[in-house]
């Protein structure tokens, strides 16, 4: 006898999802996550210096804060906090940033059932936005038990409701960065059959436990591809391809900095890009020099205040891709160069995306791994005065 769902799915069907990334402007990154009508959104800021009730000297720390759509936190919220935390934890590269903390905040938008899984992928599509390192991902599925025994996954908050017992099921995604083999296990299991995180409620025999992890593996295998196609994940092998081109024109002596050799080069092709290389716990870029002062290099106030900064200020401007559409701005990033470190202010983008017009002073589009100073990073790097202009640097969120 099969069971019919009010919504007309097949037990085993999942409700319509959607995904999108780089929702709020002020986090490093952020995700909205829905499954039918359950919508949450997740934001990241981090990593940022560890607190003292943080500190920590070999790893990073997580923190989760829950925020219900109406009302304080209660009991159930606290729970959901704590098992949010442990799973980021597990698919966290957390050596990578030690004695720093990764805010993870969870803003329950509505909730009509399978609340808890839709958070753990909107938490780990954030995750990605933010270019924190991870060991691989991890997508979570509810699996329900009917009073009659039959096993129904992704269900609305009615059919919760009905249910005699349910479990919150998280299962690893596939590899997204070079780890041993050894590295490659979820407890005692291959990471392609392991469990990540298991939260039942109810009464559930072993056999209905085990058709839940059978039924949601499998449906694991759909959201994984899901989430990956969303969040747009490159593997370490995947370059950023240019997204157009443009040709230098001639223009008129001085719109240019023609003695500076800034100029578009009259016929001259060149390559424009939306995107950069992907971000890691230390990104490689090449780092240039610019003026950020009232008639310096730029050709206005700066993107992200729109203010001007001195020159002893150590502040940056980063290719369009890392800028993400202002995401970065007023965010601190580490510099490392020299044998040297600097913190620096984002406050503007280096256009990859557009150059050779009038809005880009008539100067060649931006490189996509650039990061371009103030003349306050290079002397922070103890490069001598007369080598100031490129030179290869890592990054990282500071």
């Amino acid at each position: 006898m099969e069971i019919n769902r009010p919504d007309g799915r097949s037990p085993n069907q999942m409700r319509p999802l959607a995904c999108s990334c780089s929702v709020l402007h002020r986090a490093h990154g952020s995700s909205s996550w829905a499954q039918g009508e359950t919508k949450v959104l997740a934001a990241v800021y981090g990593p940022k210096a560890g607190t003292k009730k943080n500190e920590n000297p070999e790893k990073a720390s997580i923190e989760v804060i829950w925020k219900p759509k109406t009302g304080q936190i209660g009991k159930v919220e606290k729970e959901y906090e704590m098992i949010l935390k442990k799973t980021l934890e597990s698919i966290c590269i957390r050596s990578v940033y030690p004695n720093t903390t990764t805010s993870v905040i969870v803003q329950v938008v509505h909730d009509d059932g399978a609340l808890l899984p839709c958070a753990i992928n909107a938490a780990c599509a954030a995750l990605v936005d933010t270019g924190i390192p991870l060991k691989h991902l991890a997508v979570a599925i509810c699996c329900s038990v009917t009073d009659s025994g039959y096993i129904i996954l992704d269900p609305t908050k009615d059919e919760e409701e009905k249910m005699k017992a349910f479990a919150y099921l998280v299962f690893p995604n596939a590899i997204v960065s070079v780890l041993p083999e050894s590295s490659l296990q979820v407890g005692s299991e291959p990471m392609a059959h392991g469990i990540m995180t298991s939260v039942t409620r109810g009464a559930m025999s072993a056999g209905d436990y085990l058709h839940c992890l059978e039924r949601g593996r499998a449906a694991s295998t759909r959201l994984s591809e899901f989430l990956r196609k969303n969040v747009g994940l490159k593997s370490t092998t995947e370059k950023c391809h240019p997204s157009g081109r443009v040709k230098g024109e001639k223009v008129s002596s001085g719109h240019c900095h023609e003695e500076d050799d800034l100029c578009c080069v009259p016929g001259k092709i060149y390559p424009t890009y939306t995107c950069s290389p992907p971000v890691y716990s230390h990104t490689k870029a090449y780092l240039t020099l610019t003026s950020f002062e009232k008639g310096g290099d730029g050709n206005g106030p700066s993107k992200c205040d729109n203010q001007y900064h001195s020159d002893h200020t150590p502040v940056v401007a980063l290719s369009t891709g890392w800028f993400k559409h202002k995401r970065m701005c007023l965010h601190n990033i580490t510099i490392s160069g020299n044998d040297r470190t600097v913190v620096a202010m984002v406050v503007d983008e280096c256009d990859s995306s557009r150059g050779c017009d009038r809005h880009n002073g008539y100067q060649p589009p931006c490189a996509n791994n650039i990061v371009d100073a103030s003349m306050a990073v290079w002397k922070a790097l103890g490069i001598p005065m007369s080598q100031w202009g490129g030179m290869d640097i890592t990054w990282s969120h500071a």
